[in-house]
């Protein structure tokens, strides 16, 4: 890549955005974590440890330094509450240690060797990402009288830089990965640094760091977009990024958040991993059948599944329905009453408010992707059972280069599930996350680096070719 400017330049103004974003660190106050590595319990795991049901949450690895660790949890621990509140499933201790500062006192209830025990202590404040490879930054970008913890990892290298930002999926999950540096994402991050490219990214509102008023798990889709536009807005203050070469990488949902960022920014270009063409609804009623198909259930019991979701998912995408008026459909009441799509009895379906999923659903990414008319990278991984099949990412390659010819690309990326792990096949993926062994550890190991490669590749040809970016708005 080219060096524009000399290495006096990088230094000068990196070190001036580093003290602002320090400053901005100091102003936006590290939280505090569990410290641990936690897994859904499975039948296996539930028998081991003498409970009759798979509630709580299965603690394969206990950090070092970390609230854990102070409290002596154990690997093979199962997490039962948490200051007297249960914790049946792992979005249920997220959400908890959410709002967690350094010195909170705590008290936890593990089973352990068949007995529940208690153990308390005080939180401790999380540390923070390093790498060999990039200067870390910690930042803070205002949003909704709050802020929002942001990530760059900047390579130690002259010049204006090339930028990627990382669009995650739909959870509430933290993406400050201090814990996991080899975690699938973080290891992406990494490769794409040592290509020689920034890489940039932002907790959702109440997620990790991040304060204000909000939470994550009761915005809704078009707060969580406008939180990433933002993010992106900021960026065009970074003097030491190169603002025609920034790329954006969408993940799964960030694979539909992306098209709709790039229809407002004109990025130079958009990769997308592991997403969807279609409306989340036309998705969702694949995803009842198509995945049971893969998943080799009963076909009679998957097609009772798939009929009696239907009218559910109507009244949840399309509908503009309470869930209490939902409810008052015998036929859905029986589906919330069998919590389907993980409801938690309240407002929320898979850790996310029923609004959030209607907002989604009503955004039109087909329209945007036409609109943004940026470069555009497909990739779907070979076994991904959440995207189901590669129809999406090649209709998004081939209606791309319908709008915007050869600006279109779509890659099989073989052997590769969602989260970027190599898997022997389908149908030994599925048999691996049925009995356990596909795990963190496990996607850390089996990291597939031709994602990078790919990635990389295409961003740096698209620099090389200098396609003509639509005007911003």
């Amino acid at each position: 890549m080219e060096k524009n400017h000399p290495t006096v330049y990088l230094f000068v103004v990196l070190t001036l955005f580093t003290f602002t974003l320090n400053a901005q660190t100091a102003d936006l106050a590290r939280k505090g974590s569990l410290g641990v590595r936690l897994e859904a319990m499975t039948e296996t795991r539930a028998k081991a440890a003498g409970l009759e049901a798979t509630g709580g949450a299965y603690i394969s690895e206990v950090l070092p330094g970390g609230t854990g660790a102070a409290l002596q949890l154990r690997a093979g621990d199962v997490l039962l509450s948490v200051n007297g509140v249960p914790t049946n499933e792992i979005s249920e201790v997220v959400s908890i240690t959410q709002t967690w500062r350094a010195g909170q006192p705590l008290r936890l209830k593990v089973r352990r060797d068949g007995k529940s025990i208690s153990l308390s202590g005080n939180v401790q404040g999380k540390p923070m990402e390093t790498s060999d490879l990039a200067e870390v930054i910690y930042g803070a970008v205002p949003f909704e009288g709050g802020k929002l913890r942001s990530i760059m990892h900047v390579p130690k290298a002259d010049g204006q830089l090339p930028l990627v930002v990382f669009l995650q999926g739909f959870s509430c999950s933290s993406i400050d990965y201090y814990y996991d540096p080899g975690s699938p994402i973080r290891q992406l991050v990494d490769g794409l640094v040592e290509r020689g490219f920034a890489v940039y990214r932002v907790e959702k509102p109440g997620v990790g760091d991040s304060e204000g008023s909000l939470d994550c798990g009761d915005i809704d889709y078009d707060t969580e977009v406008a939180a990433f536009d933002a993010a992106i807005s900021g960026l065009a203050d970074l003097d030491f990024i190169d603002q025609e070469h920034i790329f954006y990488f969408g993940h799964s949902l960030g694979g539909v958040t992306a098209p709709l960022l790039a229809a407002r920014h004109h990025p130079r270009g958009v990769a997308v991993y592991g997403t969807v063409f279609e409306s989340w609804y036309e998705y969702m009623q694949k995803v009842f059948r198509d995945q049971a198909y893969v998943r080799r259930d009963d076909w009679i019991r998957t097609e009772d599944a798939s009929r009696d979701a239907q009218k559910f998912l109507a009244a949840l995408f399309l509908s503009d329905q309470s869930v209490a008026e939902m409810a008052e459909d015998p036929t859905i009441k029986n589906q919330l009453d069998n919590r389907i799509l993980d409801y938690d009895g309240d407002s929320r379906f898979v850790g996310r408010h029923y609004t959030f999923w209607r907002g989604l659903n009503a955004a039109n990414p087909v329209q945007a992707w036409r609109d943004a008319g940026v470069e555009t990278l497909a990739i779907y991984g070979e076994h991904d059972i959440h995207a189901i099949n590669p129809t999406g990412a090649q209709l998004i390659a081939e209606m791309v280069n319908d709008y915007h010819p050869g600006k279109g690309k779509f890659v099989l990326l073989e052997g590769t599930e969602h989260a970027f792990a190599r898997v022997p096949s389908m149908s030994e993926y599925v048999e691996m996350r049925r009995n356990g062994s596909f795990n963190n550890s496990y996607m850390a190991a089996n990291f597939n680096k031709e994602l990078v490669r790919i990635v990389a590749d295409w961003m740096e040809a698209s620099m090389r070719t200098g396609h003509k970016k639509l005007g911003k708005n």
